[in-house]
């Protein structure tokens, strides 16, 4: 089966293959994706998909090592930091938040080690 190269065909093929994703099997699904994955639209769509994907995982990732940075700064100046707190810390979606929090612990390190002396 070859579909021409009609940006309207495209389209077409684009929905039918959208609704039927419900339908068919997943082999006659996966043979008809193997013949129009060539499509424009498809291709676009796997790229989207594809970037979206990897920047997620990178923000993703950068907030899970921001919590860790900033429990680890809470038990350098505070020692063990209770679960309680680590459970909201864990909570937070916010990279700016943890950024502001992570500040504020060192900034309480660095009051400790002023009034320690």
């Amino acid at each position: 089966m070859h579909i021409k190269k009609d940006p309207t065909n495209e389209l077409l093929v684009a929905a039918t293959l959208i609704m039927s994703n419900k339908i068919l099997d997943k082999e006659t699904f996966k043979k008809l994706w193997e013949e129009i994955k060539m499509i424009k639209a498809f291709v676009f769509a796997e790229k989207i998909g594809y970037d979206r994907g990897k920047s997620e995982g990178i923000n993703e990732g950068a907030l899970k090592s921001t919590k860790m940075m900033l429990i680890e700064a809470l038990e350098e100046t505070i020692g063990v930091v209770p679960e309680y707190i680590e459970k909201k810390i864990h909570q937070i979606s916010s990279q700016t938040t943890l950024k502001g929090l992570f500040r504020q612990a060192i900034r309480i390190f660095q009051w400790f080690v002023i009034f320690a002396k």
